[in-house]
């Protein structure tokens, strides 16, 4: 029963982990240390200007609910590994600029 069960509910709970979604290789990456005071546009605009505009399907930066900050780290899905390596190469070490408010 639980076999049966898994078949039908672990697809639809977590869609990734569906084969239908499964990936083989690893194209997500996590941007730490993401200045608190910029908003989506202001990151997308960093990575459009290192060449990535065409290679990220989505990124997502988390904010606070009440203070509406960056939480310091942005989530970025590129479409191959190839793109990753590139990508960690272009941004490691990279400084993001902190704007005065």
């Amino acid at each position: 029963v639980l076999s049966r069960l898994k078949q039908y509910i672990y697809p639809m709970l977590w869609p990734m982990a569906s084969s239908c979604y499964k990936r083989k290789e690893l194209t997500t990456i996590v941007v730490r240390h993401v200045p608190n005071s910029w908003g989506m546009q202001n990151f997308l605009s960093v990575l459009w200007w290192k060449g990535f505009a065409l290679d990220i399907p989505f990124v997502n930066m988390p904010v606070h609910y009440s203070t509406e900050l960056a939480l310091g780290f942005a989530i970025v899905d590129l479409v191959s590994q190839a793109h990753v390596k590139e990508f960690i190469h272009q941004i490691h070490g990279f400084r993001l600029p902190n704007p005065r408010p």
